[in-house]
């Protein structure tokens, strides 16, 4: 790992990288716990056509519990937000100026 030489963050080299381990580590972890799918269409798709509709609380319900998480998470850790900033980047009005280098 290297640090970009403008801020001193690192940087990854190869973010694919990580996006496999998640995968591979969601399947190992979850497949054998509940049979569970990385695809919501193949999994919900084959209930559909048969009537089965038994699971659909939990594409319902997930998605929902996932965002008020998330919100919740983002209130407490970075606050109410609401600043003029804020405003103008929600609107598409937000505008930077870059200095030019002489």
């Amino acid at each position: 790992m290297e640090t970009d030489q403008n801020r001193g963050r690192p940087t990854v080299r190869a973010p694919g990288f990580g996006v496999g381990a998640y995968i591979v580590l969601a399947g190992l972890w979850a497949s054998p716990v509940s049979g569970a799918s990385m695809n919501p269409a193949r999994s919900f798709g084959p209930d559909i056509v048969r009537g089965d509709v038994g699971g659909l609380w939990i594409y319902l319900l997930g998605p929902a519990a996932g965002t008020l998480v998330a919100v919740g998470a983002a209130y407490i850790l970075r606050g109410p937000g609401g600043g003029t900033a804020a405003s103008k980047a929600a609107r598409g009005t937000l505008t930077t100026f870059i200095a030019k280098k002489p």
